[in-house]
């Protein structure tokens, strides 16, 4: 019997990827979304775990992937949603714009898009998962916009006393500690994100 739905963004690839394997390995659905086309590999390691997972490949940037995620989610009732950061370095490549669009759109139109069909049957939860300090342009951009939004969000939700908890995964490059895997960055979020914790900091190397 499914746990119920899960909805993870950035889940082709670090973090993002290994929350969808937890979530799948925990006994959730998934709809997973990624514009990188490993998004499919991600789908065939969830499947492993015997729950039902729908790929949407699409860059959430732009309205049309926004709309395309929400179209495979349906009206079903949304338990889990994970906006993971894309942690790479998109200024690089001479496309930052891009980057903080894709952070902060995709993350933020996402949740608040979800949050009505969201603590309806029960308890719903979110996690953002995003850097704690700059790493470039993009991350830099993105990370001080989802932080303060998310710290608005979580305000909000314990005002009105919604039963839908907020929980920011800092991913904290800062010097002097051993770093930890992805996959275990990852278990940490889950923990702290089903147990409704405002705020859990992972040392991690970004990449």
């Amino acid at each position: 019997m499914s746990m119920g739905l899960a909805v993870i963004t950035g889940a082709a690839t670090g973090v993002g990827y290994h929350l969808a394997r937890i979530a799948a390995e925990s006994g959730y659905d998934l709809v997973i979304s990624d514009e990188d086309t490993l998004i499919y590999g991600a789908v065939s390691d969830c499947l492993h775990y015997g729950t039902d997972v729908l790929p949407v490949h699409a860059r959430l940037s732009t309205a049309r992937g926004v709309d395309a995620l929400f179209a495979a989610i349906g009206d079903r009732e949304v338990d889990i949603v994970c906006a993971a950061l894309h942690l790479d370095d998109t200024a690089a490549n001479g496309d930052a714009p891009h980057g903080v669009a894709a952070n902060v759109v995709g993350c933020s139109h996402v949740i608040r898009g979800l949050l009505d069909r969201m603590g309806n049957d029960g308890p719903g939860h979110i996690l953002v998962a995003s850097p704690r300090s700059a790493a470039s342009p993009v991350t830099g951009d993105s990370t001080l916009f989802l932080n303060r939004f998310a710290d608005a969000l979580r305000e909000r939700l314990a005002a009105a006393e919604d039963p839908v908890t907020l929980t920011s995964l800092l991913l904290d490059p800062s010097a002097g500690a051993l770093p930890e895997t992805d996959t275990e960055a990852a278990r940490l979020g889950w923990r702290a994100l089903i147990a409704g914790r405002p705020m859990v900091a992972v040392h991690t190397a970004l990449h």
